[in-house]
């Protein structure tokens, strides 16, 4: 049981795919977006280059059978390639090797069309291929998302992921704010005249109202606690 948990646990962390980066394909299928399948590559692994990579080893351009058009015929023409593919993990090398296809002339209702991107679009399928092998998207490949349930479940785990990086972030900026408080009475605090104290007041209440702004909060307590400390302080050195 520990050996299968050990071989199944780098495709147990790439299988599940964000429903974000994908649309429907042909015949009802769910296609992923190849760079997707590449930052999870990279998550993996590291960058591109250093952590994995891969090398074209074959590329042709196969002909078809001869269609005719209207007073005209083509062959279409399908664009190949093969990649080897390679990454590295735990101190070792893994190498994958697979096919990347894309028409290159193919049939059109003006008759037949060059697709010049053909050849970036066959690596892209080639890279997807290859990583499938290793679980990228491994829920879509094995039609889990053609369970509605399933797609349903993946969509809720992304909303509540989506809600926890948000209060995370919001927890991230409320601290800062505090830390900015209290750095900014601590400034006023020692402030030795009347016009500095004004233009610190100024320049960290615009701060405060800026970052309370991007929370959807109310600045006016903060505001409060500045200038009940920036009054106090005005108010010792005017005495003096």
């Amino acid at each position: 049981m520990k050996d299968k948990e050990e071989n199944m646990k780098l495709w147990d962390s790439l299988k599940e795919t964000n429903t974000k980066w994908t649309k429907p394909a042909q015949n009802n299928l769910t296609s992923v977006n190849g760079q997707y399948c590449m930052m999870r590559a990279t998550e993996a692994f590291g960058p591109c280059g250093i952590g994995w990579g891969y090398t074209i080893t074959e590329e042709r351009y196969d002909e078809g059978p001869e269609i005719n058009h209207e007073t005209s015929s083509y062959r279409p023409i399908t664009h190949t390639l093969k990649i080897k593919f390679w990454y590295k993990l735990n101190g070792e090398k893994g190498e994958i090797e697979h096919f990347g296809h894309t028409p290159f002339i193919m049939k059109s209702k003006r008759g037949p069309y060059q697709d010049d991107e053909a050849p970036k679009k066959s690596l892209t399928d080639a890279i997807k291929k290859c990583l499938s092998m290793i679980g990228v998207a491994a829920d879509i490949h094995l039609g889990q998302f053609d369970d509605i349930n399933y797609k349903n479940e993946m969509l809720l785990k992304e909303e509540l992921e989506r809600e926890k990086e948000a209060e995370e972030k919001e927890a991230l900026i409320k601290k800062g704010l505090a830390e900015t408080i209290a750095s900014c009475k601590e400034t006023i605090e020692a402030s030795t005249t009347i016009p500095a104290i004004n233009g610190i007041y100024k320049h960290d209440c615009s701060e405060i109202r800026r970052e309370c702004k991007k929370l959807g909060i109310n600045p006016q307590p903060m505001i409060d606690v500045l200038t009940e400390t920036a009054n106090n302080k005005k108010e010792s050195l005017s005495c003096k």
